[in-house]
């Protein structure tokens, strides 16, 4: 039994008469603090020490850039969604878990200051605004707690919002309601979240809430973009797709990224030993990355006169045509295309071995091949052997 603002007499009347045991505040209530001062930062540092501990375990592992990227969404981040539904986290903390994140998702660590290539409002874009999807923190923890902020609005029949109405808003106008300086902090930051969702256009009236559809109205918005279907697709292995996204964007370290950071002299290209290596000449400018795709497109039967990775999605997204299976293998093939050829690239570079160009395309027609009989259930007599005919 927790009291406050009664007299010591009517305490031990209660707790005579039920038998309870008075406790005091602060306390812990299923895993989450409760407090009638604001939540400080330190009543938040288990989350960021629960996060921290999962990376321990995952950082005796070689995950690819895909695989943490899967953590970072399905994992990390649902450690602190049951307390981004309660409160608003304070912004140090909420600092922090991004920080964790980001630094898991390009280093595989906890913490560090290191270099990202791409930065986080980015990332957090939905992928056909060119992001990888990853929720924004900020605004879904206020989008969360605004269920609350409706509740209110709605009147919902439940013993807290009549408690709310009866004490604090009386008849006045939630909308327009101003909170007092009696007000709890929780009140308080109630308040702000509901400037904020009418600020957003959000109808507090609607019959039913959905935090996405908040986020949505709440979060930053890119352009929308043509290729994500192509990167994105079922058919292509997650770690081609995450590569060949930083490629489009032009985000890997190339030996031109990496001499502007004065960390190599040396720009040309290790596969060609002609030209400077840098995105455009890598894809597929390069003699080497273009006897790849001619290979490879001969194999498919796919005509090809772009030489430019841009340029290429581009065409499949547009001007291809054929079956779904084929839209997904050319898909498929590109991210793999990408891939192997960056991996060439860093075993010459990094490890001074070379892989010649019949090597690159036999592990690109083996992988995509499995990953088509995989996908590939359901479809047409046709696209069956047009399959088994690759």
């Amino acid at each position: 039994m927790f009291c406050a603002g009664v007299e010591k007499g009517m305490v031990d009347r209660i707790q005579a008469l039920s038998g309870f045991k008075v406790g005091s505040l602060p306390f812990t209530y299923l895993g989450v603090p409760m407090s009638p001062k604001q939540i400080h930062p330190n009543d938040c540092e288990k989350l960021v020490d629960k996060m921290c501990a999962k990376i321990k375990v995952w950082s005796s592992r070689n995950l690819s850039y895909a695989g943490r990227l899967q953590l970072v969404n399905s994992v990390l981040l649902s450690i602190c969604s049951y307390w981004c539904q309660i409160f608003l986290l304070p912004k140090s903390i909420i600092h922090k878990i991004i920080g964790v994140c980001r630094s898991f998702l390009w280093h595989g660590t906890s913490s560090g200051k290191r270099m990202c290539p791409v930065s986080w409002e980015e990332i957090c874009l939905p992928k056909h605004e060119g992001g990888l999807g990853v929720r924004n923190i900020l605004h879904w923890n206020t989008a969360a707690v605004g269920k609350h902020v409706w509740a209110i609005a709605r009147k919902k029949d439940n013993m807290w919002v009549r408690w709310v109405h009866s004490i604090y808003i009386k008849d006045q106008d939630w909308n327009t309601y101003k909170p007092t300086q009696i007000c709890s902090w929780v009140g308080k930051s109630f308040c702000n979240i509901k400037d904020i969702l009418l600020a957003a256009q959000v109808d507090l009236q609607l019959h039913k809430y959905s935090i996405k559809k908040v986020y949505d109205m709440l979060r930053p918005t890119g352009p929308t973009i043509h290729w994500d279907k192509v990167i994105w697709n079922t058919a292509a292995i997650p770690k081609h797709q995450f590569t060949t996204w930083l490629a489009y964007k032009q985000r890997l370290l190339t030996k031109d990224r990496l001499a502007k950071m004065g960390i190599m002299e040396d720009q040309t290209c290790c596969l060609c030993r002609n030209g400077y290596e840098s995105h455009v000449h890598l894809f597929f400018e390069c003699d080497y990355s273009k006897a790849c795709m001619a290979l490879i497109a001969n194999w498919v039967g796919l005509q090809v006169s772009q030489q430019q990775l841009q340029h290429l999605i581009q065409r499949v997204t547009r001007n291809c045509k054929g079956s779904k299976l084929r839209r997904q293998a050319y898909s498929a093939i590109i991210s793999a295309l990408v891939y192997y050829i960056w991996r060439a690239r860093n075993e010459k570079l990094w490890n001074n071995h070379g892989w010649t160009v019949e090597q690159v395309t036999q592990e690109i027609k083996y992988n995509v091949k499995i990953r088509l009989h995989y996908v590939n259930r359901g479809n047409k007599v046709r696209d069956n052997q047009w399959l088994a005919n690759l």
